[in-house]
């Protein structure tokens, strides 16, 4: 009967792990309508999260390695993105700089 009842437990467990995450800085708004964008380069680096497992992969979402993958010497702005599905979620580091 306790072999019954774990299973179901052990999967709400696994199945609620990857909802129990914050990406930081939670509060941290900045009013950005001054940047200059113009003749910056955009680029993404991201990471993904299957069943709270995870970053899966060899890429993080860093915006030194979105940097240095893009060859900017100059960071104009670092934003982040996140796309949340039912068993997965994937975290991109958006980075606008000029090289």
């Amino acid at each position: 009967m306790k072999k019954i009842l774990s299973v179901p437990f052990i999967l709400c467990v696994v199945a609620l792990v990857g909802c129990s995450t914050a990406q930081t800085p939670a509060g941290n708004t900045v009013d950005i309508s001054k940047v200059d964008f113009t003749g910056s380069t955009k680029i993404e680096s991201c990471e993904t999260y299957f069943l709270g497992f995870g970053p899966l992969g060899d890429e993080r979402a860093s915006p030194v390695e979105a940097s240095k993958k893009a060859g900017f010497k100059e960071v104009v702005a670092v934003d982040y993105v996140e796309h949340s599905y039912f068993i997965g979620r994937k975290r991109c580091a958006v980075v606008y700089g000029k090289g």
